[in-house]
């Protein structure tokens, strides 16, 4: 399968394609569906009975005319070590990390010390409280922006603020 292959510095990357790291039967299709980067997906799309087969799978993938990044799982769940593990890999571009409502010095300092670039993923109230100090850490990749804020964070977050008129007897 053939794409031009481009270091992430050569390049712009205005679209990425999530793919569910326990169907490998998709990750060539998505490598070459034209989306600017692929991150094969760890957490959430990933069944927690899959979880060391999707790491496997991403492992096997990875080549140096395949690069791609992995969104890991949170820090607090028992798969985020053996998921950092994964940053050993020469083509893993870098890492998704999701929920980060802080970044820990140990991610932090194993994408620095291996070369790998870093996306935080805001999705919590939390999160958006933290945004700036999150972005700030340095080591934050800069693509698309320092750090990707969900649409379901920000309608959440958005719902919760007092509205001008409201009450049971508003209709």
């Amino acid at each position: 399968m053939q794409r031009e292959v481009l270091t992430p510095s050569e390049r712009p990357s205005r679209s990425a394609l999530f793919v569910p790291a326990d169907r490998p039967e998709r990750f060539d299709k998505a490598w070459l569906s034209g989306a600017d980067d692929v991150i094969l997906d760890l957490e959430d799309a990933v069944g927690l009975e899959h979880k060391d087969a999707a790491r496997a799978n991403v492992e096997k993938w990875l080549s140096a005319d395949r690069r791609a990044w992995v969104r890991i799982n949170a820090h607090d769940t028992p798969w985020h070590s053996r998921d950092l593990e994964l940053l050993r890999c020469p083509w893993l571009i870098g890492v998704v990390l999701p929920k980060a409502e802080h970044l820990s010095a140990r991610v932090v300092h194993t994408c620095t010390t291996l070369g790998k670039r870093l996306i935080p993923l805001i999705e919590t109230a939390v999160g958006i409280q933290t945004a700036a100090a999150v972005a700030g850490t340095p080591g934050v990749s800069d693509w698309p922006s320092a750090t990707l804020i969900s649409s379901s964070t920000l309608k959440s977050w958005a719902t919760t603020m007092p509205c001008c008129i409201s009450g049971p007897n508003w209709f």
